[in-house]
């Protein structure tokens, strides 16, 4: 039995920024007008993943994050399609028919004004515009969503963290970026100047460009505040690119576990001191800076 009454949106959805959530307010928002079912369709994996395609970077939302931020802006049902290369051939018609219309009594689909789906990208919204008039449907096209003139995107989002822009992230995404990774073993460096670090493996998320950030970790159920340093470690000789997060006042092995960082503001650029103790020094004042921008919430 289909579920009456759909309003429905289809896209990747990769960060779930703020153009992605104007679409989503408006399926919700046309629900409550009609006393119908808002309904988003995504897939998993990224289709460039699926297609084996290089992606420009990583996904910044894991499945289980943006199923979340779906349900927090008022999304009831959500179809999580399982991308392949079958389905990536499927004509649009096809894949409305199979995958929506035999779950969905859709009445309405939500589309970005740019949006194309199905086989070469034929699904555009004249397209579908045709279609729903077969198929018993209207489709709404919405704007571009501005930022300051400029129409948002996952690109932009991911440039603007991977560049140390995160404030500018953050008005994107309409929350704090964030990366995800397991603590593995590291030089122990940080603990002989005094400042012992939690080494991460990113698995998840954008990482920032090098430099010093103040973040929110998510370790053990808590949320604690915690400066984050990413680079080469030029002042140490250290080889290879590392993340690794200070958590002042914690103690306890994290070795295997995972953490999650919110990414508040950017305190510096990496930058390469004249000594181990000019670095420590820098080190101090990063961490006292940080706790203090946290604590007056100057970051948010």
């Amino acid at each position: 039995m289909r579920i009456p009454e759909c309003v429905v949106t289809i896209g990747v959805f990769d960060g779930v920024h703020i153009g992605h959530r104007a679409i989503l307010s408006e399926v919700v928002s046309l629900s409550e007008k009609r006393d119908g079912r808002p309904v988003a369709v995504t897939f998993e994996p990224h289709p460039d993943r699926a297609l084996g395609k290089p992606m420009r970077a990583a996904r910044m939302t894991t499945p289980s994050e943006k199923s979340r931020l779906f349900a927090e802006l008022g999304i009831e049902f959500l179809l999580v399609v399982a991308f392949d290369r079958k389905v990536a051939q499927m004509e649009a018609d096809e894949f409305i028919d199979g995958f929506i219309l035999t779950r969905f009594d859709m009445k309405t689909l939500v589309i970005g004004h740019d949006f194309c789906m199905g086989r070469e990208r034929k699904g555009d919204e004249e397209y579908l515009s045709k279609l729903g008039l077969q198929r018993g449907f209207d489709v709404k096209a919405i704007p571009s969503f501005l930022f300051d003139g400029k129409p948002v995107s996952s690109t932009w989002v991911r440039e603007a963290i991977q560049s140390g822009s995160i404030e500018l992230a953050r008005n994107l995404l309409g929350r704090y970026p964030t990366i995800s990774g397991s603590v593995v073993q590291g030089h122990k460096k940080g603990r002989e100047l005094g400042f012992p670090t939690a080494n991460l493996d990113i698995r998840e998320g954008i990482v920032p460009g090098d430099g010093v950030y103040t973040v929110f970790a998510e370790v053990e159920g808590r949320s604690l505040p915690a400066v984050l340093a990413i680079g080469e470690r030029p002042t140490l000789k250290r080889k290879g690119r590392s993340v690794e997060v200070h958590i002042p006042g914690f103690s306890g092995d994290l070795y295997g576990s995972s953490i999650k960082l919110y990414i508040v503001t950017m305190l510096r650029k990496e930058k390469l001191f004249a000594g181990e103790a000019d670095l420590k020094k820098a080190i101090e004042q990063d961490i006292k800076r940080g706790l203090e921008i946290l604590k007056s919430g100057r970051g948010a």
